[in-house]
């Protein structure tokens, strides 16, 4: 790291742990609220605070998140650049950047675990009811799975079935190809009851684990999140990838990589993954990758031309004009004051896109490339004051 960038590093973090102070106090104001009413002990309260652990994603510290989303190469030089235009460092943490601290600050926050999102890790989950705390501290990764899964399934029987949402509960409730899903009901009673959950299996754009009692194999996709640019992603090859081994019922942060020491045990939890995959419908693994290579095979609409109105509110994405991916021609019928202002189009916002405009009698187009970069035309002023055609 740069030590030029020093403030500009710890101010993302300094960002963030504001976003935590501002998660945590509402939150604390919904228990307090239930005591208030006296009804926190009759309550069951599951606080998971992150998705899938600190992020690596903002790589070496950005003040766009969607240059790691698409993939854009960049340098925190850059950075730096186009953050003094906007306000420098007390824009930071305002609609005008959509920021991300650098990756080292993300291994930081999981220590003693060695992984981080994207790369698998733990989270700790809080359960309360009956005034008792309930098992605990839950691994969030369901007992080594490396994803958080959603708990409203786990807890359903624990609930009256008279008293759960009907829609909600047919919804997770059918957790898998099987039908089949877990209960958290039985550790209510005992914060030391062993799990039930012998097997799971995880698997995100390559990377993948399998679970199995107390053991633990893994491998790191292609996608390195604190890489810019995602470089080598083309070139990847899953039956090349290196997978590591751990007894997580003596290395809980999986620091002991047993893979040479017991190729026999590693080579049968990779073909518990192979079942695990085929059952749940995983292959062809990385499928997304594909996608980020090949966008035109992409699920899509088949239209080539949208009419638009003002009844027009929103659509899904897959039955819109794919314009971030592709050349569009947008055609627009106004009729124009001569000192006019407004939106003529826009997609996007202000972490990136393109905006159409009028500013007093001038035709503006305005393109922002993820903040770090943003190029204005100014059209010529004229009499706008008849029905007017732009593209």
């Amino acid at each position: 790291m740069l030590t030029s960038s020093a403030p500009f590093q710890t101010r993302l973090m300094e960002v963030f742990a504001g976003f935590v102070e501002h998660v945590d106090v509402p939150a604390g104001k919904v228990i307090a609220e239930l005591e208030r009413q006296g009804i926190r002990d009759n309550t069951i309260v599951i606080y998971i605070f992150g998705d899938n652990g600190a992020s690596a994603e903002g790589q070496n510290g950005t003040i766009s998140e969607l240059l790691a989303q698409n993939s854009i190469p960049n340098t925190v030089e850059q950075q730096l650049v186009a953050l003094d235009k906007i306000g420098g460092l007390d824009a930071l943490g305002t609609p005008l950047t959509d920021s991300m601290y650098h990756a080292g600050w993300a291994w930081a926050e999981q220590y003693p675990v060695q992984e981080h999102q994207a790369g698998g890790v733990a989270l700790w989950r809080h359960a309360q009811s009956d005034g008792h705390l309930l098992a605990k501290r839950y691994q969030a990764r369901s007992h080594a799975a490396r994803a958080v899964q959603p708990c409203q399934r786990y807890c359903a029987d624990a609930v009256r079935s008279d008293r759960y949402h009907a829609s909600a509960g047919r919804r997770w409730l059918q957790a898998g190809p099987d039908g089949r899903c877990g209960s958290l009901a039985y550790t209510f009673n005992d914060a030391q009851a062993p799990t039930r959950k012998k097997v799971q299996y995880f698997d995100n754009n390559g990377s993948r684990a399998i679970y199995d009692n107390g053991w633990v194999a893994a491998t790191f996709g292609p996608l390195v999140p604190w890489l810019p640019g995602a470089p080598g992603l083309a070139d990847w090859d899953s039956a090349k990838d290196t997978w590591e081994l751990y007894d997580i019922t003596r290395d809980f942060s999986e620091a002991n990589d047993l893979a040479a020491k017991d190729p026999k045990r590693l080579a049968q939890l990779q073909q518990t993954f192979d079942e695990q995959a085929i059952a749940n419908q995983v292959y062809p693994l990385g499928a997304g990758i594909w996608l980020r290579l090949h966008p035109e095979d992409r699920i899509k609409s088949p239209y080539t031309s949208w009419q638009f109105d003002a009844t027009t509110t929103r659509m899904p994405e897959f039955t819109a004009p794919g314009l971030g991916r592709q050349s569009n021609t947008v055609t627009i019928d106004a009729e124009l004051g001569a000192n006019a202002s407004g939106v003529l189009y826009a997609l996007g916002g202000s972490g990136g896109g393109v905006a159409l405009y009028m500013d007093k009698g001038h035709l503006v187009y305005e393109y922002n490339m993820m903040i770090i970069e943003r190029y204005i035309a100014l059209g010529q002023s004229g009499d706008r004051r008849r029905k007017h055609r732009s593209w």
